[in-house]
């Protein structure tokens, strides 16, 4: 119940202003949230931010290469930038 709670107060601080990327507001509005209203330690707190940015950023690359992989697509082949597939079939009418 306290996650869920602290989770809800910390989306709310989304409307506010940040910095661009974000940088060091995510890890202070989270601060604020769970150690400053909720009393949860400053170190489990700050140990978590830290942690789920690069586990994010994982399971991103790891989501994004699998819909790549399922699509037929390679990394590869879509940094040459080609805007017409070599698989494309012309559409008879």
């Amino acid at each position: 119940m306290t996650a869920i709670l602290g989770y809800t107060i910390y989306n709310m601080f989304y409307i506010l202003p940040t910095p661009p990327g974000q940088i060091g507001s995510n890890e202070a509005i989270g601060l604020l949230v769970f150690y400053g209203l909720l009393h949860i330690s400053a170190h489990n707190v700050t140990a978590m931010f830290f942690f789920s940015h690069p586990w994010t950023a994982l399971l991103m690359c790891g989501s994004g290469m699998g819909c790549m992989a399922t699509l037929g697509l390679t990394i590869s082949s879509e940094l040459q930038g080609s805007t017409i597939s070599k698989n494309t079939h012309n559409i008879q009418k």
